[in-house]
């Protein structure tokens, strides 16, 4: 590979089925994909805090955050101290995957990635429509605002990879190129 950024030839999975299966390794939306496609329902929704105060001794292990990190089934849960998230003060993208939780002292996440949410709308659990709210709704607890023609667009949408994806699955050698 020429050019700037990494070099891949150093690398497990180029060596042992060649480059053509390595050729988007650089790129994040993919990988942010792939990794929301694996560890869905491993989400953590990130929330504003409510009359947040930063507390007088704050020390490395305290959120100094105007944010809050809130999983379905834990409620309030902070990144690890060992996470490459753990200083972030502010998270750009709505939600945050993880590999694990650890309950210490508290709920902790470790192996954290940010991701935002088309992702999840393609790539989770199910997706419905609530016309009435407008609403774009994941496994009953992920909502997104969305016009009602775009809701239903991107659960049609849904539909249509999730056909593709099972294709390609049950016939592993369809090329997807030519279509």
């Amino acid at each position: 590979r020429s050019g700037s950024g990494p070099s891949w030839s150093g690398d497990g999975v180029a060596a042992a089925v060649g480059m053509v299966h390595n050729l988007h390794a650089t790129c994040i939306p993919l990988l942010r994909a792939v990794l929301t496609a694996g560890l869905y329902p491993n989400v953590a929704c990130i929330v504003p805090r409510s009359n947040y105060t930063p507390p007088a001794d704050t020390n490395k292990f305290a959120s100094t955050s105007h944010q809050a990190l809130a999983t379905h089934m834990d409620g309030e849960v902070a990144v690890h101290p060992t996470s490459l998230n753990f200083n972030c003060s502010h998270f750009p993208l709505p939600f945050l995957l993880y590999q694990e939780k650890v309950r210490t002292t508290k709920v902790y996440l470790r192996d954290t990635t940010l991701v935002g949410g088309y992702p999840l709308i393609l790539f989770s659990g199910k997706v419905s429509v609530d016309h009435e709210r407008s609403i774009i709704c994941i496994d009953e607890w992920i909502e997104f605002k969305a016009p009602v023609r775009v809701a239903v667009l991107f659960k049609e949408l849904r539909a249509e990879l999730d056909k593709l994806l099972l294709e390609k699955i049950e016939h592993l050698g369809l090329e997807l190129d030519a279509r």
